[in-house]
């Protein structure tokens, strides 16, 4: 494999523009930036080749505060995962914790995630001038609906 393809930096340091044609932030990694959410966006923009794409993937908020539960585990080929959120209607995160025991290691996580509306979403994007192209439900480009558990949102850089 390539060295150069994939590296690991921190975003806002990286000082590059124009020189993607697409960027996917996957796995709600949106909501990772909790108040900073809007600044990583205007740098992945910056970041676009002309015609360049963002693809967001995250939690639909409204299908998450509809099948809210505060504690949920899951297991497959005896190892468990256990998932702990807590949230309020006024907040617009959530605050997870999460244990990870796979192949009898344990690992520990905490996060906090923004959650969005997909109103939310295109209310930012429009800010930034971004044009939203699609969204989905998932990878399969089944056409998103308000019931189903992730927004994924297919723009372009409208500055082109």
């Amino acid at each position: 494999m390539n060295p150069n393809i994939f590296q690991e930096v921190d975003v806002f340091q990286f000082n590059t523009t124009g020189q993607f044609d697409c960027i996917i932030l996957e796995c709600n990694t949106l909501g990772l930036f909790a108040k900073k959410d809007v600044d990583l966006l205007i740098k992945m923009k910056s970041m676009l080749k002309d015609n360049g794409k963002i693809i967001l993937d995250v939690l639909n908020k409204n299908f998450f505060t509809s099948h809210y539960q505060k504690q949920h585990w899951f297991t497959k080929d005896n190892d468990l995962v256990l998932n702990q959120y807590d949230y309020n209607d006024n907040k617009t995160a959530i605050n997870v914790k999460e244990i990870r025991i796979i192949d009898n290691i344990r690992n520990d996580y905490n996060c906090t995630l923004n959650l969005y509306t997909l109103d939310d979403l295109k209310n930012i994007l429009t800010k930034l001038d971004l044009n939203i192209i699609n969204v989905y439900e998932d990878y399969k480009q089944n056409i998103f609906n308000n019931k189903t558990s992730r927004n994924i949102v297919l723009t372009l850089n409208k500055s082109a």
